[in-house]
């Protein structure tokens, strides 16, 4: 079964597609690597172990896992770097500067690696936004982690900076991340609303995910 249904949104554009590069561009980059690489990166080590120790059943469960993996953080890889370079145009295409008559269309890091991200067929589409789902859950676990950790190695009488400092600590990982949920919106949306809809919003869902997980981690 086809995995692509389109190639991506950009073919949609007729204009010039800029890309704003900002402070979260930056955050969105390392989110994008360090998260997006992480799960292949841990199915390679296994399969290596399995090798060493010649667990074969462990090698033939690894390999696949690690290469059907790495193939999406290599896509989110090239979707990253194509963002992060400030315009974005299709490969086999020229830069979308053929008309000027046309306006700029300026997107945000997220919303422009989602308009770069190949379009899927119906099979697919909850599978992938599931595995971007998973990313964002993994960055919101880690920053937990940290949090409650600063938290609990603080002196009880400076709770009152403890506390909001977690909240931030843990709000940045969210952020950072804020593009795997606009992926999954992406992924699963029949049209684009859907991911600018998550974006808008991302200030919120963040403070509450992480609110509600402080509190959570210290009762």
């Amino acid at each position: 079964m086809s995995l692509l249904a389109e190639h991506s949104d950009v073919q949609s554009w007729h204009g010039p597609l800029v890309v704003q590069v900002t402070f979260e561009t930056t955050l969105g980059l390392l989110a994008a690597f360090f998260i997006g690489f992480f799960a292949p990166v841990v199915f390679g080590i296994l399969a290596i172990v399995g090798f060493a120790q010649a667990r074969w059943n462990l090698v033939a469960i690894m390999l696949p896992l690690m290469f059907a993996t790495g193939w999406l953080a290599l896509l989110i890889a090239r979707m990253a770097a194509e963002a992060s370079v400030g315009r974005l145009h299709d490969s086999d295409e020229p830069p979308l500067t053929f008309d000027p008559t046309l306006p700029v269309i300026k997107l945000p890091f997220a919303l422009a690696m989602a308009a770069r991200m190949p379009l899927l067929t119906w099979f697919w589409k909850p599978w992938i936004a599931a595995w971007w789902l998973a990313h964002f859950c993994v960055a919101a676990a880690i920053g937990h982690t940290v949090a409650v950790n600063l938290i609990k190695r603080l002196d009880v009488a400076t709770v009152l900076v403890a506390v909001p400092l977690a909240v931030v600590v843990h709000f940045a990982f969210l952020f950072a991340s804020n593009l795997y949920l606009v992926l999954a919106a992406r992924a699963i949306g029949p049209t684009p609303r859907w991911c600018v809809r998550v974006w808008k919003y991302r200030f919120a869902i963040d403070l509450v995910i992480a609110t509600l997980l402080l509190l959570r981690g210290l009762r």
